[in-house]
């Protein structure tokens, strides 16, 4: 609790619900299938370490608030005075309420970050490795993704599972 660091950690999970929509949300997702349909190596691979970086954080940041928790928790225990007690379990509710929404962001940096490394992969087994790799001939071309964005579907040339794309509000 004393450590300093909680203040940067708040303004993480600030920056996550102001700023990020629900982190994870239709307008991210959205961003991730075009990703994931028309990104190359190095784009996959840059969002990838990304999302890495921020499922770490945020396990950092989960494990700060269960010891938080334990603390208080012990606290609690040890307080005789009525409103020390009070104030203290105010405290454990917020943390017990911002530990369940770092782990529903975990969960959705943790899909992400599996989708991410699905397409990874799909990209290095079938380029050979590099930036601009031959996987992408049996792919929608960019052009496909904007029309299917737009309601319209020009062909139907997409084959294999990536052509589950769909839109929709």
């Amino acid at each position: 609790a004393g450590l300093g660091g909680p203040s940067v950690f708040r303004d993480f999970i600030e920056f996550l619900e102001g700023n990020v929509d629900g982190f994870g949300g239709a307008e991210d997702d959205a961003e991730l299938r075009i990703l994931l349909q028309t990104g190359d190596l190095d784009e996959v691979r840059n969002e990838l370490d990304d999302t890495e970086l921020v499922v770490q954080q945020l396990k950092a940041k989960l494990s700060g608030i269960k010891d938080e928790i334990l603390t208080v928790t012990a606290e609690v225990k040890l307080t005789t005075r009525y409103m020390e007690k009070i104030e203290m379990e105010e405290s454990l509710a917020e943390l017990n309420a911002r530990k369940e929404v770092i782990e529903g962001y975990i969960k959705k940096a943790q899909k992400r970050l599996l989708s991410l490394q699905t397409r990874y992969k799909e990209l290095l087994t079938s380029g050979g490795g590099d930036s601009y790799g031959s996987g992408r001939s049996s792919r929608s071309s960019w052009e496909d993704i904007k029309s299917e964005a737009g309601g319209r579907s020009s062909s139907s040339s997409s084959s294999s599972s990536s052509s589950s794309y769909t839109t929709g509000s």
